[in-house]
């Protein structure tokens, strides 16, 4: 196991059930290969999952959740799977 330094427990938890059945994971193929992450911060959060039918239903998600927010945007951060992803947003972003 390796020790995660930017997630508390419950989200690293969380993430590892949401990608348990991902049969094309890389770590389903190879059997060595140790993905299990822990965490020493003690820090809890709430985590929440959500499920989208499209891309874009779940741009406009974060949009409006973005919107809702009291905080500075040159504070909030939208992580992403790839870098083609960052193109989209950025596009995405333009139109919006």
């Amino acid at each position: 196991m390796k020790q995660n330094y930017r997630s508390n427990q419950q989200i690293l938890d969380t993430a590892s059930r949401l990608i348990e059945n991902n049969f094309e994971r890389i770590s389903k193929r190879v059997n060595f290969i140790d993905k299990n992450l822990f965490s020493a911060s003690k820090e809890t959060s709430e985590v929440k999952v959500f499920n989208f039918s499209s891309d874009l239903e779940e741009k406009f998600f974060i949009l409006e959740e973005i919107n809702k927010s009291e905080e500075k945007l040159d504070e909030i951060a939208i992580i992403v799977r790839n870098n083609r992803e960052v193109k989209e947003w950025n596009e995405f972003l333009e139109i919006n």
